[in-house]
């Protein structure tokens, strides 16, 4: 009898283990300034005044699985580039947002517009095909001002 309490709190303990929510990994911390970060599995929010560097984070995925992420970004000084890694470090898809970037787009609405606009966000979405057991979302900053929001 004593054995079979062992075992079922053996396996209520598997259980409630696996079914634990998934955890995102701080790999690495950019040099920053004024950074605010909310990050949490399935959602990462970063806000900054100066952003040189690589912020790297990571979580657990399924080799071949597809993860669409939606990311809304705002880059008004300087350039970020926003990568997705394996667990190797190999480049599976990489963006590139800069002060240009957010100048063309003004000038773009702007000239659709007949008028001064303000554009609060710039944003789209991405799919990436795992290729291993993990994803690392990377953030390479080069004098970046701005904002991003990446959610999966």
């Amino acid at each position: 009898m004593k054995i079979m309490k062992i075992l079922m709190l053996l396996a209520c303990m598997f259980f409630l283990s696996s079914c634990s929510k998934p955890n995102i990994e701080f790999e690495s911390m950019a040099e920053h300034t004024s950074l605010e970060e909310e990050t949490q599995y399935g959602n990462m929010a970063l806000t900054f005044s100066n952003l040189n560097g690589e912020a790297i984070r990571s979580f657990k995925s399924r080799t071949g699985k597809a993860y669409t992420f939606s990311y809304n970004y705002l880059i008004t000084e300087g350039a970020l580039k926003l990568q997705f890694r394996d667990s190797q470090d190999n480049v599976l898809s990489e963006l590139a947002f800069s002060e240009e970037t957010y100048q063309t787009a003004i000038d773009s609405l702007q000239e659709e517009n007949e008028g001064e606009v303000n554009i609060i966000e710039i944003g789209s979405n991405v799919t990436i095909e795992s290729a291993d057991e993990k994803i690392k979302i990377v953030l390479i900053g080069n004098n970046a001002k701005g904002k991003i929001q990446i959610t999966w």
